[in-house]
């Protein structure tokens, strides 16, 4: 997805006129994209809730991110650890059937 723009112009014939057009739509959105970084951080700059409110959210993006990964990879952990007993059982069961 981050790609998407250069994706979708890319396709378009290398004709010299063309060429032009896919270099001032990556100039425009090169500026857009510019100017809209810019005046998110001269916001964060000049205000002091707005900035505490971003940073807050960020931590809080941050934490909800860890605790995923973490129970994600807890469970998958306990998974196994439960699939090795149920088939540690099933040998044992059969190994005292057999005898």
């Amino acid at each position: 997805t981050g790609m998407a723009i250069g994706k979708s112009i890319a396709g378009v014939p290398d004709t010299t006129q063309q060429q032009l057009i896919r270099k001032a739509v990556y100039l425009l959105a090169h500026l857009g994209f510019g100017t809209g970084t810019m005046c998110f951080a001269a916001l964060m700059y000049q205000n002091f809730y707005a900035h505490f409110l971003f940073a807050v959210c960020v931590m809080l993006a941050s934490a909800w991110n860890g605790a995923s990964f973490y129970g994600k990879v807890w469970a998958l952990r306990y998974q196994a650890q439960v699939q090795e007993a149920a088939e540690k059982m099933v040998r044992d069961a059969k190994s005292t059937i057999v005898k």
